[in-house]
């Protein structure tokens, strides 16, 4: 009991440290870009790329508001103190809280995220499932090659194909097929792997030669590993969700957290899109512990025991 506690408390300590590694090296990245939020404020309200026809007095004062005006190592310590109370500072462009701006404009996207994730799964196990248990058959080659060629599609050129093919469906439908469709193929090519994997061991052959029926054998054979293999892709699944958005949430006009990322760009808004990366980054190292966690406590023993 007590190595288990020590165990946990060693791994939450490990994803703080990530935490902290990510934090530190977003900051580096951003404040080298050559973003220059002043420069494109004053070009937006006088059509001048360069902020010297802002008065020197305004200028001071934008700086002093953004900290543009301190050190490197002044503004990498008040970073991580804000970060530590929770607070990611202020959006450059419209002068809210970061944190509230997410919250407000982030609706619909863990919404969809959470649909995408089941139809995924959901969509993914039934059709390596049938690819696999029917792949002497016309069927099982027509889901084969239906895999292959969507996974050469690029998810812009899906998209804008679903756009005008079925221009009368609701934008939030199109995007829901298209978060589902863009990681299903590769997907479905790992489970078909593991599967055919599964299929040559000797207890599953065992299984089949004594006549148990097929959903016998893939509830207590297959329905584990391929488990698995759905826990294992959590991490990729996160990250191919969000760049996804990027190029969905603008094409149908979705205010989500993908069109604020997109806006944000636009706009040469830094520490906005320092606070989306670290959200991001942080759910892609929380699921990649997660993923840890069960395969540690609770399907390294079940797979090393499978049922007979």
């Amino acid at each position: 009991m007590t190595k288990t506690v020590v165990r946990n408390l060693i791994s939450v300590l490990e994803l703080l440290f990530s935490f902290c590694v990510l934090a530190f090296g977003l900051f580096l990245i951003f404040y080298y870009l050559p973003f220059s939020p002043l420069a494109h404020l004053v070009s937006k309200l006088t059509h001048s790329a360069s902020s010297a026809s802002l008065p020197p007095e305004a200028q001071a004062i934008l700086e002093t508001q953004w900290g543009l005006h301190e050190p490197f190592l002044n503004r990498l310590f008040t970073f991580f103190k804000d970060l530590f109370r929770g607070d990611f500072g202020q959006s450059v462009w419209t002068g809210q809280s970061i944190g509230s701006l997410i919250w407000q404009r982030g609706g619909p996207s863990p919404f969809l995220a959470a649909l995408s994730l089941l139809g995924v799964s959901l969509s993914s196990l039934s059709w390596a499932g049938s690819e696999v248990l029917s792949k002497d058959f016309l069927f099982g080659k027509v889901l084969f090659w239906k895999a292959t060629i969507l996974l050469c599609i690029p998810p812009f050129a899906t998209g804008v194909f679903f756009q005008h093919i079925f221009p009368e469906v609701r934008s939030v439908i199109l995007a829901l097929g298209l978060y589902v469709l863009t990681p299903l193929p590769y997907l479905v090519f790992l489970l078909n792997a593991k599967l055919k994997e599964e299929l040559t061991k000797s207890h599953v052959r065992s299984a089949l030669a004594q006549g148990s029926p097929w959903h016998r054998i893939i509830a207590r054979n297959l329905f584990k590993p391929m488990l698995g293999v759905l826990l294992s892709f959590l991490p990729a699944w996160w990250s191919i969700y969000w760049a996804t958005s990027l190029v969905v949430e603008p094409l149908f006009r979705i205010s989500g957290v993908g069109l604020l990322t997109f806006e944000a760009y636009r706009n040469q808004d830094g520490p906005l899109l320092l606070g989306i990366s670290l959200l991001l980054g942080f759910g892609r190292l929380f699921l990649g512990w997660l993923r840890d966690q069960l395969f540690n406590n609770l399907f390294n023993r079940q797979l090393s025991n499978p049922a007979p």
